[in-house]
């Protein structure tokens, strides 16, 4: 209950201290500044941001390897963003062209606020096309001096999802019952009891999970019939080890 109250609290400054963020970053817009001269907005958003999470969740954090970073021009992945990572990127990395799905720019204040950076949206349902878009405007904005670096910086819900059913998809390939998921997230919703609601995660929540697997195990029941079995399984671990 009480992670819960704390994630409640939580996210309710995250959004009106964004709000109040946005506002300060279209304000710095119509003034003589460069991009690099307004970045000190969001990054001291990311900053503020993660220091509440530490007060008000206990979430702290070490970054390591920061030296190795390269000195000119680079390409930034981060392999699961995460709300906290959204954050850290701001003030871990050198200033950046973020690469986002176009639908951010469309959220009012906090969308706008996005726009003025100038950053890659790319609608994700055009395929090859969106590809071709990002190497395009990277270019263009490393041409420009834009920023020292590209970066991801949206991982949503519906990223979740969709990796999802990709992972379906590879198990029934290799011969793995898909529908195993549904009792994975049956435990893992055993396991969790007391975590936040889904609309203040990042991640579908168990129930969202299950459904979505049921729904499309009709798309791969066939593939999973047609595939060889797995000659290794895979049991699970002695009870009392790590």
């Amino acid at each position: 209950m009480l992670q819960w109250v704390r994630s409640l609290v939580y996210t309710t400054l995250l959004f009106a201290c964004t709000m109040a963020f946005g506002v300060a970053v279209l304000v710095s817009a119509v003034l003589p500044l460069t991009i690099e001269q307004r970045y000190v907005i969001p990054r001291n958003w990311g900053l503020f941001h993660t220091w509440l999470a530490k007060v008000v969740c206990g979430l702290g954090y070490v970054v390591e390897g920061r030296e190795n970073l390269p000195k000119g021009p680079f390409v930034s992945l981060w392999k699961h963003s995460s709300t906290w990572d959204t954050l850290a990127q701001m003030f871990v990395v050198p200033t950046a062209a973020w690469l986002l799905k176009r639908e951010v720019t469309w959220i009012p204040i906090v969308g706008w606020a996005v726009s003025t950076y100038k950053p890659i949206a790319i609608n994700r349902r055009a395929g090859h096309s969106a590809v071709n878009q990002v190497v395009k405007q990277g270019k263009e904005r490393l041409a420009a001096g834009m920023g020292e670096q590209m970066l991801t910086l949206v991982f949503s819900r519906d990223d979740e999802s969709e990796a999802d059913l990709v992972g379906m998809e590879l198990a029934a390939r290799a011969g793995y019952d898909p529908a195993a998921g549904i009792t994975l997230w049956r435990k893992m919703g055993a396991a969790s009891k007391g975590a936040p609601p889904e609309f203040l995660s990042t991640h579908p929540s168990g129930p969202t999970r299950i459904k979505d697997i049921e729904a499309n195990l009709p798309k791969v029941e066939g593939l999973y019939r047609r595939a060889p079995r797995p000659t290794r399984r895979f049991e699970p671990p002695p009870v009392g080890t790590k």
